[in-house]
């Protein structure tokens, strides 16, 4: 992938469905662009067997750490816990975990339910875009359990 001037954009590519014939249907292509408000920025997509890439570089990682995962971007570091009633253990300024609930809802006779975490997932993973599936559900304290939730997190 290019843009007007030939420059190369990084690019990640996964093959989402493919024809009886092993050929490629549906193409999933992740790039990062720079962008003004409104601005529209032509590019182009080579293919074909001679085209050649490089290998996009980027800080995005997550490891496993106690209780959870770590999302490291560059610009942010998140820890994310798998199980307890706070799906952010720890970020740096961009989220505040001051120690209340950071999920909750209320039925109409005014009975709280506090989410719970309960699993992280890393669903997709490349070097330009991380998605972490968490899920879980929405208990009182006297463990009814009305609903369950999924929540997914994209990092670039």
């Amino acid at each position: 992938m290019t843009d007007t001037d030939g420059n190369e954009l990084p690019l990640q590519t996964t093959v989402l469905a493919t024809w009886p014939d092993g050929s490629i249907k549906w193409l999933l292509l992740d790039t990062q662009l720079n962008l003004r408000p409104k601005q529209i920025l032509p590019l182009q997509i080579h293919y074909g067997d001679d085209n050649t890439h490089s290998t996009p570089t980027s800080n995005l990682q997550v490891s496993e750490v106690e209780g959870g995962l770590r999302v490291e971007t560059g610009a942010l570091s998140v820890t994310l816990n798998s199980a307890g009633p706070a799906l952010f253990a720890q970020a740096n300024s961009c989220l505040a975990a001051d120690g209340q609930w950071q999920m909750t809802v209320s039925d109409a006779q005014g009975k709280t339910y506090t989410g719970q975490v309960e699993q992280l997932e890393v669903e997709e993973q490349n070097a330009l875009r991380l998605v972490v599936k968490a899920s879980g559900g929405f208990v009182a304290e006297d463990g009814t359990r009305p609903l369950s939730w999924i929540a997914r997190l994209y990092f670039f």
